[in-house]
């Protein structure tokens, strides 16, 4: 990754909680990696919010435990261009219902 790149990274991130994504929108993911939180192991993406905003997000568990090492490898090679879809809240459980959807660059 170029300096450029890495600076506007540093200078316009934001953590947001999963559910205050828009519904249905396709955030492109450009990095994954795994971090270590109170409650345990977890997947945080950036996520580009805008044009000019990357947003971070951290993954529920349920969806953290499904991507793998070599996925995170694809994602932060570029090898792979995947979106990440919020798709509802579910009142009766109050978890996320997410999509990832996208495809093999070659």
């Amino acid at each position: 990754m170029d300096v450029p790149k890495k600076f506007q990274e540093a200078t316009s991130s934001d953590a947001f909680k999963i559910g205050s994504l828009e519904v249905d929108r396709k955030y492109p993911i450009i990095h994954a990696e795994r971090i270590v939180t109170e409650s345990g192991p977890a997947v945080l993406l950036s996520i580009k919010g805008s044009p000019y905003n990357i947003v971070k997000v951290l993954m529920p568990k349920c969806y953290s435990s499904v991507i793998s090492g070599k996925n995170m490898k694809s994602i932060n090679s570029q090898k792979v261009s995947l979106n990440l879809i919020y798709k509802e809240m579910c009142e009766k459980s109050k978890s996320c219902h997410l999509a990832i959807e996208g495809h093999r660059k070659n």
